[in-house]
């Protein structure tokens, strides 16, 4: 589903498929589990990617100025198709990133990222984490994730037991 090879100081990630939440979570973990300080730029070569989902997006702006414990890290997108480009650019992010038509350098191999241990609550905090990552990165996304993150935190909520807030601050 996903590949990921290095060239120097750079990770190259080439999803085989479109960028989704499923995806995401996969990336995350493998990224979580092998970075290292060295790494000063992660290429995502979209090539094979027809679109983009907000999850998958936020967990791009997450990697982007050490949000998800990567200082320092510049997030490239090469080959965006116009689809990538559109939803990013309707979610205000596009500017977050540098956009490439290719990759500097290819990898000399690649290696599968292994599929994580998938459950419902580790899907849902993924979802809430990354849609209040694309609020923080432009407020204007309130409107359209402002809910799904009301929406999935009450599910988290509900499925622990807890009782139900009356209100969001």
């Amino acid at each position: 589903m996903v590949l990921m090879g290095r060239v120097g100081d750079s990770a190259v990630i080439k999803p085989l498929v479109s960028c989704s939440a499923v995806l995401a979570e996969i990336v995350r973990g493998h990224l979580r589990s092998t970075s290292d300080a060295k790494t000063t730029d992660i290429y995502f070569d979209l090539s094979q990617s027809a679109s983009i989902d907000s999850t998958f997006a936020g967990l791009l702006v997450s990697l982007t100025g050490g949000r998800d414990g990567m200082p320092g890290v510049v997030v490239h997108l090469a080959h965006a198709n116009d689809a990538v480009r559109a939803a990013l650019t309707n979610m205000h992010l596009l500017g977050l990133f540098d956009v490439c038509d290719d990759l500097p350098h290819l990898p000399s191999g690649w290696e599968a990222m292994g599929e994580t241990p998938r459950t419902a609550e580790r899907l849902c905090d993924l979802i809430v984490e990354s849609h209040k990552t694309l609020i923080e990165a432009d407020d204007r996304n309130r409107v359209a994730f402002g809910p799904v993150v009301d929406a999935f935190e009450a599910e988290r909520k509900r499925s622990s037991g807890a009782p139900p807030e009356a209100g969001r601050d």
